[in-house]
Formats: structure tokens, C-alpha cells, sequence
């Protein structure tokens, strides 16, 4: 392992885990939990069928609702996610207030 300082040092493993394994584990104690993989190339711009899977899985969620975004690197696919969230959230947020 190399650490922020770029100082190596070795640890034992003692259990590994899957994504999928932590998210079903955490299934137990946040019953509502959904896991929902999208996959999307970080070397080109996503495809629109890419924002289409992404605001289908945020369909029915309620304002309210929690979105979290994993990225194994955390760049340009985190980045896109995080926006699609966001602006799914306002235009949420927006037709709340419609027809007060």
C-alpha cells in the first residue's frame, strides 16, 4: 500500500469484498437500499442511452431521496452522474411547486 506521502507499507488482507457483496450486507440494515450498476466509458463521452438509464432509475424516487454516486477513479463518469442527479433533482423540485 502506498499512502498520501507516497510511503509504502504492507497490510494483510483479511477479508475481501465485492461491491455487490458490501451493497447486500447494507441491504440488512437500509431495507429501501438499491443498487443500481451503470456502466459508462470514461475515454469518450457518454452515450444518450447512458443519461436515459440513469433518470429511468431516478424515476418515482421521492425529492428527498438520497443518490450515491461510486466511481472506482472518480473522474469524468462521477462528475457526469453527479450532474444528471442533480438537475433530475431540480426539474423534481420544480414540478413540486406547479399548479400552487
Amino acid at each position: 500500500v502506498v499512502d498520501i506521502n507516497k510511503k509504502e507499507s504492507e497490510i494483510e488482507v483479511k477479508e475481501l469484498k465485492s461491491l455487490s457483496q458490501v451493497v447486500e450486507g447494507l441491504k440488512e440494515k437500509f431495507p429501501g437500499l438499491v443498487h443500481w450498476r451503470v456502466p459508462i466509458c470514461n475515454s469518450a463521452a457518454p452515450l444518450e442511452s447512458d443519461f436515459d438509464i440513469l433518470c429511468k432509475t431516478l424515476v418515482g424516487t421521492g425529492i428527498n431521496t438520497p443518490v450515491i454516486v461510486n466511481d472506482q477513479v472518480g473522474l469524468s463518469r462521477a462528475t457526469t452522474a453527479c450532474v444528471v442527479a442533480c438537475l433530475f433533482k431540480e426539474f423534481q423540485f420544480s414540478a413540486s411547486f406547479e399548479g400552487l
